[in-house]
């Protein structure tokens, strides 16, 4: 499993308390210092990097899944490289979880952004794409499996 731009570890350290193998990169140094405090605390090993998208070493068709909560504010280019990655990182059947605002959330002003960026991202479903939104949250999460390479 593999956690992107993971702040302060919340979502790898639940994933690795329930046994899962998990990698996780952030590019904040204190971000990443309170998420290994908070794996050490819950007793739990994940393997952190200070990184950002550009520089971390990504894996290639190597992990099961891939979590990314609220990436959606990296510039437009940043999320098409972004998104490459985690695509290129999962393996075939592999699943991308990805968790973002959705626009009514600028109502709430209770997090998130402020105003819409001037780029936002556009995602096309697959087949095996599942979206669940709430009537109860100014959120989404997509969730998406690689399809297996056809000859």
């Amino acid at each position: 499993m593999l956690c992107v731009a993971d702040g302060e570890g919340r979502n790898s350290a639940w994933l690795a308390s329930r046994g899962l193998v998990v990698d996780a990169f952030d590019p904040s140094p204190v971000a990443v210092g309170k998420a290994e405090r908070l794996a050490r605390e819950r007793g739990v090993d994940v393997g952190f990097a200070v990184a950002g998208v550009d520089d971390y070493a990504w894996p290639l068709a190597s992990v099961d899944g891939v979590v990314a909560v609220f990436v959606q504010f990296a510039p437009p280019e940043q999320r098409r490289v972004m998104f490459r990655r985690m695509r290129d990182a999962l393996v075939p059947g592999g699943t991308l979880l990805l968790h973002g605002y959705r626009v009514e959330q600028l109502e709430y002003g209770t997090g998130g952004p402020r105003s819409l960026p001037i780029s936002t991202p556009k995602i096309s479903f697959a087949p095996n794409s599942t979206d669940s939104r709430s009537s109860q949250s100014a959120s989404t999460t997509l969730s998406f499996v690689k399809e297996p390479a056809t000859s």
